[in-house]
């Protein structure tokens, strides 16, 4: 969520490290009407003279990431649902898009003002046909669409949950780096295995070959067996003409992975259950794993994290709706 005083980016609370602060000094104060944090000395920008005691601020590409995805989500569930009733589900998320997208079409500044009444509606109304989908479907692809709605319902969730959180219970944090690692050579396969081993929920992976890396396949076909995770793979769509490419693709289906081919793919990256980032030079492929002089960073920075984890999803949908 963002700071209710200058937008910036808060965490789980209501108020900036700044701000926070400000407030424990009497300088930063509460709306008296509707209850959201102001500067001391300034009216409030939300409600003036009227109270609007159930708005949500968030940030305007928070709102358009949500509206676009499951935007994504409904074209490609209308054009590939495997039942009329699928289609019919895919049909209502066009309507939620549309309305979210009223708050970011034309939005001139950083946040949106969002009624949490409609924040609420919309995650419960996903919620609902999502759960319902998966309980009746028998599609993967139509069953991998709900889960992606499901993360979206989350997501609303958690940022309507957070925005009801006080400033007086706001912890004193420290500023400091996100953890950054530098890999290279033959610590880099080590490194990817740690963290699938330690997946909980979703592993991404966008690399443009993967080939005879039998100990990292392996291990992402455990964490599908033992802990349920998915695995979404990208890979370069040029390389898939080939009889030998197509067959590799074929055994990564077999496993249970969701494999993609997208256009131009030259990024390789390995996330985590949206926690956890590598990136890097070496494609996931035995001679970059075990010859050739590769280099590449894992951090957990939030940020950094979820900007790649965005551009990910953003490309798989592509390849997804590009399919010949």
């Amino acid at each position: 969520m963002v700071c209710q005083v200058c937008g910036a980016k808060s965490g789980f609370y209501p108020l900036c490290l700044e701000h926070h602060k400000m407030f424990q000094r009497g300088e930063v104060v509460k709306c008296p009407d509707c209850g959201r944090y102001r500067l001391k000395d300034e009216d409030c920008a939300v409600c003036g003279n009227e109270p609007h005691p159930d708005i949500i601020r968030i940030e305007t590409d928070v709102v358009k990431h949500w509206g676009t995805k499951l935007y994504a989500i409904a074209m490609a569930g209308k054009k590939y649902g495997h039942t009329d009733y699928d289609v019919d589900r895919y049909e209502k998320l066009l309507t939620v898009s549309g309305e979210m997208k009223e708050f970011w079409d034309g939005a001139g500044s950083k946040t949106v003002d969002v009624p949490a009444k409609a924040l609420e509606e919309w995650a419960e109304s996903l919620r609902k046909d999502a759960s319902f989908g998966l309980e009746k479907s028998d599609d993967s692809y139509d069953i991998e669409r709900y889960n992606d709605i499901l993360e979206v319902s989350d997501e609303m969730t958690e940022e309507s949950i957070s925005y009801s959180a006080v400033a007086e219970e706001q912890p004193r944090r420290k500023a400091k780096p996100a953890p950054i690692t530098f890999v290279a050579d033959y610590e880099i396969a080590p490194a990817l295995i740690g963290m699938i081993e330690k997946a909980q929920k979703r592993i991404l992976i966008a690399s443009p070959w993967i080939e005879g890396i039998n100990d990292i396949i392996d291990k992402l076909s455990e964490a599908i067996a033992e802990r349920n995770v998915r695995v979404k793979v990208l890979v370069r769509k040029s390389e898939a003409d080939s009889k030998g490419w197509n067959e590799t693709l074929r055994r990564l289906h077999k496993r249970e992975f969701y494999v993609e081919a997208a256009d131009f793919l030259h990024a390789k990256m390995v996330l985590v259950d949206g926690s956890q980032l590598y990136i890097g030079s070496a494609n996931l492929i035995e001679t970059s794993m075990s010859r050739n002089r590769e280099a590449g960073i894992l951090t957990t920075d939030p940020d950094t994290v979820d900007k790649a984890a965005r551009y990910f999803n953003d490309l798989f949908s592509e390849a997804f709706d590009s399919r010949s």
